[in-house]
Formats: C-alpha cells, structure tokens, sequence
C-alpha cells in the first residue's frame, strides 16, 4: 500500500515516492508477534519506459526483531511493484533493486558514525512475483555498494530521508 505519493517529472527521470506497507511473510524472523506492518521509504526512478530503480530506504520499525525490509525483501519488492504498476508500466524484469540504510534504520548502531549504506540486490520474477535468485538463496543476495555507483544508476541528487519524509508525511 502506497499512502504518499509525489511524482516529479525530473527530465527525463520521472519520480514516484511514497511510504511503503507491506504484511511480512509469516514465519519471517523479523516479526516478533507484531500485529504492525512493516514499512519503508520507496522512491521510484524512472528514466525511460522500459526501465525503473527502485531504492528501497529502511526505516526504524518498532515490534521487529530484524528490519524487516532486510528480511523480507522479496514480499518488500512485490509490494512496491504492485505500487508502481498504478502510476507507471515498467516490466518487472527492468527493475534494478537497492536499498538504503543510514541513521534513520537503526538509531543505536548508525546514528553514531553517521554513515549511509547502499546494497543491490538480486531479485527475479517468476512471471507473477519476485523472488531472491535461486542460485542465491545459499548465499546473499545483496551486494554493496558506493554511493558513487548509486548515483551512475540514478544521476540525480538524493535528498536526505529525513528531508523526504518531511516533505510527504
């Protein structure tokens, strides 16, 4: 469920943002008896209509155990995909998939070194949802990367979360 949305024509990059809710999959270990849904930031660049980036912002969740965003990414994408499909036609083997950690996922271990954190990862669509890779669900499925990377995928300035959220909320 998409409960914010700002669409921005940023040429040629259009932009969806909003708060993401999704429900976890149960028996996910980041939902400890939690009757919440998990949320995040969801910010959708698109710079043609055959391709689309997600970034994907954690946000601090009470009632988790885990982000739940980390744990449960693939229920996150189909969530956000389905968001996007009321705005936007994009297929969904197009998507290129990021999240995004910084001071607003964790106030105790971030908040005091202040950094920001980048991962990709590898999703697939079996033709009626994502899923983490197959060869990849022995091993991670993320990969990090720089802020530098980030910004050849999507060359626009990020605007700080906080900012983000201020503007939609």
């Amino acid at each position: 469920m998409l409960t914010t949305k700002t669409n921005i024509a940023y040429e040629p990059i259009t932009q969806i943002t909003g708060i993401l809710y999704w429900q976890p999959t149960p028996g996910n270990p980041a939902y400890l008896n939690s009757s919440k849904p998990a949320h995040c930031l969801m910010r959708w660049y698109i710079p043609n209509q055959d391709s689309a980036i997600a970034l994907l912002s954690a946000l601090q969740v009470d009632g988790y155990h885990f982000n739940p965003l980390t744990n449960d990414i693939a229920n996150a994408a189909n969530a956000a995909f389905k968001a996007l499909k009321n705005y936007q036609q994009v297929s969904p083997e197009k998507v290129t998939w990021l999240i995004h950690y910084g001071t607003f996922t964790d106030h105790d271990t971030l908040q005091s070194v202040n950094i920001e954190e980048f991962k990709r990862i590898s999703l697939y669509w079996n033709g009626s949802q994502f899923d983490i890779e197959k060869k990849e669900k022995k091993r991670s499925p993320f990969s990090y990367m720089s802020e530098q990377e980030v910004h050849t995928l999507i060359p626009l300035p990020l605007i700080p979360v906080k900012e983000v959220l201020e503007a939609i909320t």
